[in-house]
């Protein structure tokens, strides 16, 4: 009896054709797909991403409409969620790497993060009121925000949470330090009045 098993052929050693490129690549280089028998596609990753882009720029409104109704479902949230408890390491090396080639896309997103987080608007919102005030504070008109960040203060009502104006880091800790305080700011204009300051 013969009791030998089958070995098994690595799927490296198994050359597929691409329709596209018509290039023979180890069967790594497809995607799955389920609209096959074989579950492999018959386009290889390269030209499947390259048909993709091209497919992107030439249908603009399409891709947007498809892109919105696909990552709004729940069942493709669930399946993001599922997907990166599942693979906790990759998809953090997989930010790290996307943040690392990217730096100024990373920090404008961390930027409208924080300003949505503080006080609901974007940067789109704050490069427009800065326009609105000539690029200047809005009490000392400083063309400069004299901090050490990269922008103007965001002055907001600590009550009401409405957005004010954008000011220097002088004036902004100026009416921080005031608590908002009308007769504070007076009084220390008498203070430096009398002082002939």
């Amino acid at each position: 009896m013969n009791d030998k098993k089958e070995k098994s052929i690595p799927t490296e050693s198994i050359a597929k054709i691409c329709i596209i490129c018509n290039e023979a690549k180890p069967l790594s280089f497809f995607g799955k797909s389920v609209n096959y028998k074989c579950g492999i596609n018959s386009v290889c990753k390269v030209c499947h991403n390259k048909r993709a882009k091209e497919w992107k720029i030439d249908n603009p409104g399409k891709y947007k409409k498809n892109y919105n109704k696909q990552n709004k479902s729940e069942n493709h949230k669930e399946g993001v969620k599922t997907w990166r408890a599942k693979n906790k390491v990759k998809h953090l090396e997989t930010q790290y790497l996307w943040r690392k080639n990217n730096p100024e896309k990373w920090a404008m997103i961390q930027r409208n993060g924080q300003l949505k987080r503080l006080y609901g608007i974007d940067h789109s919102v704050y490069l427009k009121m800065l326009e609105s005030q000539n690029g200047k504070c809005k009490i000392c008109g400083s063309e400069t925000h004299n901090g050490r960040g990269l922008y103007f203060h965001v002055d907001h009502d600590h009550k009401t949470g409405t957005v004010r104006g954008l000011l220097c880091h002088h004036c902004n800790t100026l009416i921080g330090c005031s608590e908002d305080k009308i007769s504070t700011l007076k009084e220390s204009k008498k203070y430096l009045e009398l002082h002939n300051v």
